[in-house]
């Protein structure tokens, strides 16, 4: 069945956004170890077996005692939900506590911390900000934060078209709003030769990207600058055409569809990265714009955008001077998802073309 993100999903009809899911999307919460345990490696002192003291906890009671609490609460995916805090708070694999949950006793710092997890959750505090790190495609561990955006499975696929497409890696690609710095630093792993500059708006959200990337050992090879494209463009940091990519996830939900989101997303993430403006292209519109300046000729524009703007974008014959619509393709649940555009100042267009994956 589709889960809703843990806290992640804006509305149930439509998957929207940095986010979360898609209806017939296979589960887009992580697998079994998918979230390693970081900050709370100090946690992880499973008693098993005989070594049960007396009044202890199993791990399978305190499990099915979380799912209770938080189905009362009409928590989404109750039992996701309390698996993988749980599975944190142990430090062992989902599958392993439903194995062998009986045979596992829980320490009372264990319990109180597993408690205390399970409080927030009913707050609808999405899960990840809970355990205040996750996993993204080929990094093992970043740190994700309120209210900087929560990075989605649908982001890691542009990531993986990104790569594929490119067997000679750039040398250096411009990322706008990188919130937690999720697709640069994804990109500069698999690209070691590679540089990055990421422009965002919020400050939060600059000061989350330099963090990852100190923490993953990236801080020499991404500048990261706080400003708007636009802004940035303008200003005398953009050298013109000193870019072969520009890359982004941009706000794109249009502005009416905000109140459809899940408490989740409105009470916690920050709206103005997803609020796209009246039809969702608001940013679109300006990357588009400033690609003209700053991206080499025969260099290319990547985007993930809701699932109504590809064919749309694909019937716009002039986004901007130089800049044409190569092709657009769908995610893992059939929606149209990502977009490419080619920067050509000297040749003609391409066709169109709808790719099915």
């Amino acid at each position: 069945m589709p889960i809703a993100w843990l806290g992640a999903q804006p509305q149930g009809s439509q998957p929207h956004r940095c986010a979360h899911i898609s209806g017939a999307r296979p589960p887009a919460f992580p697998q079994e170890a998918r979230r390693r345990p970081g900050a709370l490696r100090s946690l992880v002192s499973s008693q098993e077996g005989a070594g049960r003291g007396d009044g202890a906890m199993a791990a399978a009671e305190a499990l099915e005692s979380a799912i209770r609490d938080l189905s009362e609460s009409s928590v989404p995916e109750p039992e996701a939900s309390a698996e993988v805090l749980l599975s944190a708070v142990m430090g062992v694999s989902r599958s392993r506590i439903r194995l062998q949950g009986r045979a596992m006793a829980m320490s009372d710092e264990q319990t109180a911390t597993f408690k205390r997890y399970i409080s927030e959750r009913q707050t609808r505090l999405p899960v990840q900000y809970i355990l205040g790190e996750w996993e993204f495609y080929n990094l093992d561990r970043i740190l994700v934060r309120p209210p900087t955006l929560i990075p989605r499975p649908e982001t890691e696929e542009l990531v993986d078209l990104i790569i594929k497409a490119h067997p000679q890696p750039p040398e250096t690609f411009l990322e706008v709003g990188p919130g937690s710095g999720v697709i640069s630093l994804a990109l500069l792993k698999a690209w070691p030769q590679c540089r990055a500059t990421a422009v965002d708006l919020c400050e939060h959200a600059v000061r989350l990207t330099s963090d990852n990337a100190e923490l993953l050992g990236m801080s020499d090879r991404i500048s990261v600058v706080h400003s708007g494209i636009s802004e940035y463009t303008q200003s005398a940091a953009a050298s013109p055409r000193s870019f072969d990519l520009i890359v982004s996830n941009p706000p794109y939900i249009p502005s009416e569809e905000m109140k459809d989101l899940e408490a989740e997303v409105i009470d916690h993430e920050d709206s103005i990265a997803l609020d796209g403006g009246p039809d969702g292209l608001d940013v679109v519109r300006e990357i588009l714009v400033a690609a003209e300046k700053l991206v080499r000729d025969g260099g290319g524009i990547w985007m993930e955008v809701d699932r109504s703007h590809p064919e749309r974008l694909a019937l716009d014959e002039s986004p901007a001077n130089g800049v044409s619509f190569e092709e657009w393709m769908r995610d893992m649940s059939g929606k149209p998802r990502f977009v490419k555009y080619a920067v050509r100042r000297s040749s003609e267009k391409q066709g169109v073309k709808g790719i099915e994956r």
